[in-house]
């Protein structure tokens, strides 16, 4: 599907979040190397529904990031805060959260 890419320096939760409602992104990839930001910006996010954090560090996920990926015997797993989800009004059907590993 089209889609536009964007990359963004980090400041601070509150302004990522101004960002993304502005640009109406709808995905934000957290890349690594942001573990110590990640649970304030998920906060910070709260129930902002312009984007859901993402990324590839596992960790990342119970820290309040909504969606993640792990590799688990050599096999890709999705993972999911449901919290956080919830909190920005994210749904995932039944048949995705039984592929995932979910955090509440």
């Amino acid at each position: 599907m089209p889609h536009e890419e964007e990359l963004a320096t980090y400041s601070d939760a509150l302004a990522l979040t101004a960002m993304c409602r502005e640009r109406k992104a709808s995905i934000l990839y957290v890349a690594p190397g942001f573990s110590q930001q990640s649970g304030h910006t998920a906060r910070e996010h709260g129930s902002a529904r312009a984007c859901s954090p993402s990324g590839s560090i596992a960790e990342y996920v119970p820290n309040g990031i909504v969606l993640g990926f792990d590799l688990v015997s050599g096999r890709s797993k999705l993972l999911v805060n449901l919290t956080q989800a919830r909190r920005q009004r994210v749904e995932f059907r039944a048949e995705i959260l039984k592929l995932t590993r979910v955090y509440e």
